[in-house]
């Protein structure tokens, strides 16, 4: 819902109810159901939009930037801290840790991919980074690469349950295995280059909505890498 003249930030009740303004509705839908405040006759609110739940575009822009920017901070993490336990994977003080640090850091990839995958799904990047968009082509090719090597299963069956359904059996060492398999990776070296670029494209995407947004800082204030 878009909120009510007089709820609208920074400017009071008479001056608000002195403005004229026509709402429209995004016809195909292509806002992802989101209103636009339409301005007339030169209204001072021009080219102002506002998301659904009455929030200012660019907040939910800049929303999704910071949400990115977790992305990021996230799948660097994991791929660091894997590339640390592989070094270690054989000593002996440290294989059984370096055993479930590797998973750990694999799970943490998936499911932050599986994020990444709502989020650019939701309707949400349709409204704030329009097609023929350099940053909608980065999200499209990273949409492909998790389908290409099944991400979400990854994600849905080796970390967040424990087998297609709760009645199911846990699922084997072996089924596990073949689950990162059937994912295109043979070693956890592949696991960490592949990564790589994924997080390069979530850059490119976090850093041309800030552009577009007039965005010069994220809610918590950091920007990763």
């Amino acid at each position: 819902m878009v909120p009510s003249r007089s709820e609208r930030p920074g400017r009071s009740l008479g001056e608000v109810e002195g403005l004229r303004l026509g709402q429209v509705r995004a016809g195909c839908r292509a806002c992802a159901g989101s209103w636009l405040v339409v301005p007339l006759d030169g209204d001072p609110l021009a080219g102002v939009a506002w998301a659904e739940g009455g929030e200012p575009m660019t907040d939910h822009a800049r929303r999704v930037a910071t949400t990115l920017n977790r992305f990021v901070g996230m799948l660097h993490a994991a791929r660091c801290t894997a590339a640390l336990w592989i070094l270690h994977a054989e000593d002996p003080r440290y294989r059984f840790a370096a055993k479930y640090g590797l998973q750990m850091t694999f799970g943490t990839a998936m499911l932050t991919l599986r994020k990444f995958q709502d989020l650019s799904t939701s309707g949400q990047f349709a409204t704030l980074l329009p097609e023929g968009t350099e940053a909608h082509k980065f999200s499209e090719w990273v949409l492909r690469e998790c389908e290409q090597h099944k991400t979400r299963d990854a994600a849905n069956l080796l970390f967040a349950h424990y087998a297609p359904y709760k009645t199911d059996p846990p699922l084997s060492d072996r089924e596990i295995r073949a689950l990162v398999e059937n994912g295109g990776w043979t070693t956890e070296e592949e696991i960490v280059e592949w990564i790589a670029p994924i997080i390069e494209k979530l850059r490119l995407i976090r850093d041309e909505m800030m552009s577009r947004y007039g965005i010069t800082a994220f809610e918590e204030d950091e920007v990763t890498g």
